[in-house]
């Protein structure tokens, strides 16, 4: 695959997550998000899930359980639409809250919440969004 339509499928910064359970990590993204497996889990040594990519609207996140050693958590920030449907969906899917939607003082609304792997997903709209 040429490296424009790697830009293309997944832009320039994409998002990777080590997590203790890939499975409960994907399900966790369908519901939240509606969120679509393009690619794997793949297969590798050490692992019973490993490399995956899964498609968050017109995003890429890739994630996988660690080789050895403990995974660590990230943190993602989403625009969406509407924060407050998309945080009500975070907290649908079994997420727990850090932060319900709120205005900031520099015109967005953003709130978070941290799923079952310790990740934290806060979901932001932006001014006239």
């Amino acid at each position: 695959m040429a490296m424009s339509e790697t830009i293309s499928r997944m832009g320039v910064a994409t998002p990777y997550l080590v997590v203790a359970d890939g499975n409960a990590q994907v399900e966790f993204l369908e519901k939240a998000f509606d969120a679509e497996v393009v690619f794997g889990p793949k297969e590798m040594p050490g692992r019973k899930f490993g490399h995956c990519e899964v498609r968050v609207m017109n995003s890429i996140v890739m994630l996988g359980e660690p080789p050895e050693g403990k995974p660590f958590p990230g943190m993602v920030y989403i625009q969406v639409e509407d924060c407050d449907a998309a945080y009500e969906a975070l907290i649908a899917a079994g997420a727990t809250p850090l932060m319900p939607p709120a205005d900031m003082d520099e015109g967005c609304r953003h709130g978070g919440v941290v799923d079952m792997n310790g990740n934290q997903w806060w979901v932001g709209t932006e001014p006239n969004g």
